[in-house]
Formats: C-alpha cells, structure tokens, sequence
C-alpha cells in the first residue's frame, strides 16, 4: 500500500469531529488505509512534526499500534485510541471517538468505507479532526482558520501519496453546517474552497472536488427577509426574538443590508433598535458609520449593538446584536434576561427593491457534547408553525416575514463546491429539516452562484427506520445517523467513483445525474421544490446492507 499508487487512486479527505481512524472500515487486513490523520487538538510534538499545531499520525504510525495491540487476532482499539492521544480522559474535553455513535466515524463510512476484504488501496484516505472545542461551537466562530488549514493539509498530504511531480484527483467530505452569514459565497471559508478548486483547473492538475451538507435548518425559524414599503408608508419593522432561558452560550443575531448602488456610498439607510424583555429601548444605531453600542445596566455589558462595512468581496453592510448568556451555573457573573427581545428596523433610505436579511447564529447542543447553547428563534405572530392537520408547514407565508427559504449551508453558496440536501429514501419526500436557497448574489453581481442545493441524496431511509446505517465508533458496530450531514458523504462517494472512471464529479455531474434519476421515479410521485431539492433526488445504494432494506423490498412486491 505504500508503494506506487494504483492507476484509479481517488484520495478521499474527509473533515470532521470523532474519527475512530483504526476501524476496520478503514483497513486492509492488519494495514490501515488512512495514510494521515491530523488531530487539531492533539498535544503538538514540536516544530519538527511537519504541522503547526495538534498532531499527526502517519499511516506507518497506525499501522505500527494496530500491529501492537492485537491479541488473539482481535485490534484493542480502544488502546490505539489511548496510545495516539484521541481518548485521553486525562486532559480536558470532548472525546466523541469514546461514543457509540461518532459523527465523523459515520461520515468517513459512508464516503469511504468498505470491508477489509475488498482490499480498496485504490482509495487511500486524508483525514482532519477539527478541535472540539470548535466543533462544541456550533455558531461557526473560529471554524474558518481551522478548516482553511485542513483544506490545504489535505491537498498537500494527498501530493505526497501520488509521488515526487504527480498528483492526484481528490475528493473532500466537509460535513459541517452554519446558519447566517453574507449568504453570497465571500465568506472566507467560501473563498478558500473556491480558490483550492480552481487552483488544480487552472494548474492543469486532476480535479479537487469538496462535498459540503445543504444544513439542518429549514424549521428553525432563524431567516427573515424584510422589504420596506416607498415612502410616505410606514417603514418600520418589528422582529420578535426569543432567546431562552438555562442558554449558556451567548446568542448572536446578524442584520445584512444589500449592497449600496452607485451614487450612495455614503448617509444612512437603516435603524435598528433593540429593547430587552420588559425593558426599555436600549439605543439605536444606523449604517452611516461604524458604530458600537452597549447596554450595561450594572455597568456590565449584556448586550452590544455593532455595525460595520464588510470588508473584501462581500461589500456590505452588518448589524451585529449579541447577548449574553441567560444561565451560568456555579459561576457568577452577569446574565442576560430571558425571553422576548424586540429588535427594530427603520427604514431610512432602502427602496422596496432592496431587501434586508437577518438571520440568527447556529447555537444548540450537539450530540454526545454537553449542554450549553439553546437555540432562539424569531417567534413573529405571524408565523404558522402546524397546518390543520398539526404537521408542520414546510412552505412559507407571504405575510410574515420569518422565513424558511434562504436557510442553506453559511458555508455552502461558493462557486464550486457540491452542496447536497437530504430526503427521505421509503417515502421519497424532503426531509423537514432539509434547507434550501436561495443564496444572494455577490455585490455587483445579479444572479447568485446558486439557488438551492446540488442535488439530494438519503439522509433517513423512511419515517420509521430513521437516519441512515453506517459505522458506530468500533469495529463490527452499526448505527443510524441522519441528517444533510450523511446524505453528503455518499455523494462524495459516488464523485470518487466517477473520478476513477476519469469523468467530472463537479456540480453540473451531479446535477445531471440527480435530473436523470428523477426522470426514472414514479409521475405520481411527487418532487420536492427546486429551492430544497436542486436537479433532484439521489438514491444510491446503501453502505450498510441490513433486513431494514430487504423488508421494504418484500412488501413493495406484495
């Protein structure tokens, strides 16, 4: 496995959190498949390590501990996992490799996992475990730098695989969502991505393909799009924001204007205003000039009011609310009050043409990780959460200006990466949870890189049989794990089988198998809307071949 690579190698980078890198899934015999693993958070080995912080571990390294903690033809994992410091209970922190269910392990499976005896050297595998700290962050802050990083890293390590002068093709799995953002691919996470792909296009090298989730967030009531009417009307609008109680993160709430146009570089558009729960206006700011303003009742800040021009491509302007946590248990300090902030915008200067975006940070708890953040929301009077039959609507309302459009990916409206939402594989409807577009376009631009995902692929094999099978964090485990966040590793699959055919495996290929899949389904079956669903659905046959699947088959022939 070490020697020249095979003439169909597609290397498989695959960044994520809990990657129980020694699992069978990723062996060949006593060898592992993974030739490098980055560990953010590791305890750095010194400058000679060839990485700038955390650790690494070279496939002669894991080979090395499979080889010495096997007893009686069985791997003790859980010692390669103590030895290389992934579950060291001894420093602080998350350990998600130490859970039954580790999303990372899931992940790699799904993208590129196969059993040990079909002996695949032809898909070596590049992985990056993100800090978690950073991962227990679902806002996003500080993810950028850390991802940017094992982007590169990935692209470098999978050079030294392919040999001095050679390269070759790579496909990324990057299964991370946030909400809110320019939502026009400037972010700089966006950016890199971009860069990274076009740089092997434009360097003549074999393609560079990223695979991104389209996010959870359909129903999470964290979008409103608000257009002002033309003056002598009214131009004020109240958002209603509830931000809940034992919520030991802060909450974070992002105010984007649309571009100025020629001629107005310069005098106020918007107000906003914020009052607390049963308080009183706490002051304004407008977007004529960087401005900050805080609300300290006891001479500590528990809310701040920001506004700033963004800089670079995007080109527009952010308010920024932030509040404090509303519980610190065995701390003291000051908190937040619960309940329902009113946030204020006046119009000033916006023609009805020019929509404002707000949208509110990614903040709840995920699994396996402790506690902390809670999720607020808009809670506008006129949103309808139930139909009449008490399912939840999955369609907006004209009249309210909380929206369930515009929630994809923060992460996922560049230019080239792949973005895949996820549906239901029995039923073959949209998944609720599933977001879609549209983007916004970039400033000076009129169309935006996209208006709804790539395509979608199974995120849940139907209502009942939830999520979708695949490696739990030891060998010989499976569980179920759903989400857009496993519906993109099977497309990275599928785009590293493409690329070893020497075929494209961008998005206009996965865009044109989705509609060629679509054209295969049932007339009566109906299809999701483009702005969730993109080309269409993708079912691709299941990693994981249990009797869940054969049972469907057997009564869909009764």
């Amino acid at each position: 496995m070490t020697g020249a690579p095979h003439p169909d190698t597609i290397v498989v980078g695959v960044i994520d959190d809990g990657i129980a890198f020694a699992h069978e899934r990723f062996r060949i015999g006593g060898e592992s498949r993974v030739r490098h693993f980055w560990m953010q958070d590791g305890a750095f080995q010194g400058p000679g390590s060839g990485i700038d912080y955390g650790r690494e571990f070279a496939k002669r390294d894991i080979d090395g501990w499979i080889a010495a903690c096997t007893r009686a033809g069985a791997v003790d994992e859980d010692e390669i996992y103590r030895r290389a410091g992934l579950v060291d209970h001894a420093r602080r922190g998350h350990k998600a490799a130490s859970w039954r269910v580790a999303h990372g392990t899931h992940v790699m499976d799904l993208a590129c996992g196969y059993d040990s005896k079909e002996a695949r050297a032809d898909r070596p595998i590049v992985c990056v475990q993100l800090p978690a700290r950073t991962t227990a962050n679902t806002s996003g802050a500080g993810l950028a730098p850390y991802a940017i990083d094992a982007l590169w890293y990935i692209r470098d390590r999978a050079d030294e695989i392919a040999g001095y002068g050679q390269s070759l093709p790579i496909v990324i799995n990057f299964s991370y969502g946030l909400i809110g953002g320019p939502l026009d691919g400037t972010s700089d996470l966006e950016l890199a991505i971009d860069a990274l792909i076009e740089e092997r296009r434009r360097q003549g090298k074999p393609p560079l393909q990223v695979v991104l989730p389209a996010g959870n967030s359909h129903l999470s009531r964290c979008h409103a799009k608000l257009s002002f009417p033309a003056a002598p009307a009214p131009g004020v609008e109240t958002l209603p924001w509830r931000v809940l109680p034992d919520d030991m993160t802060p909450s974070f709430m992002d105010i984007w204007l649309p571009p100025r146009g020629v001629g107005r570089e310069s005098g106020a558009r918007l107000v906003v205003s914020v009052q607390p729960p049963g308080g009183a206006e706490i002051g304004s700011l407008d977007d004529s000039a960087p401005a900050l303003l805080k609300w300290q009742p006891n001479g500590k800040t528990l809310c701040s009011l920001q506004f700033n021009e963004a800089a670079g491509l995007t080109g527009r302007g952010r308010f920024r609310i932030c509040i404090r946590p509303t519980a610190s248990p065995g701390r003291t300090g000051p908190l937040a009050p619960a309940g329902t902030w009113l946030v204020r915008l006046q119009n000033v200067g916006l023609k009805p043409s020019e929509a404002v975006h707000a949208w509110i940070a990614r903040d709840e708890s995920l699994y396996g990780y402790p506690r902390r953040g809670r999720q607020s929301y808009f809670d506008h009077p006129n949103y309808v959460r139930f139909d009449h039959a008490g399912r939840e609507k999955e369609t907006d309302d004209p009249g309210c200006p909380v929206k369930r459009a515009g929630l994809i990916n923060a992460i996922g409206t560049g230019r080239s990466a792949v973005v895949v939402g996820g549906f239901l594989r029995r039923e073959a409807g949209a998944a609720k949870y599933t977001a879609g577009g549209p983007a916004l376009p970039r400033s000076g631009e009129n169309i935006a890189n996209r208006d709804a995902p790539d395509a979608m692929a199974v995120s849940e094999d139907s209502g009942v049989h939830r999520g979708v099978l695949a490696a739990g964090s030891r060998s010989g485990s499976v569980v179920a794990m759903g989400g857009t966040s496993v519906a993109a590793p099977q497309i990275t699959r599928w785009i590293a089988d493409r690329l070893a055919e020497r075929k494209l495996g961008n998005r206009d290929a996965v865009e044109r198998l989705a509609k060629d899949r679509e054209i295969m389904r049932p007339h009566d079956q109906p299809r999701p809307v483009k702005e969730r669903a993109g080309g269409g659905r993708i079912e691709l046959d299941p990693v994981v071949k249990l009797p869940r699947y054969e049972t469907d088959k057997r009564r869909e022939g009764a």
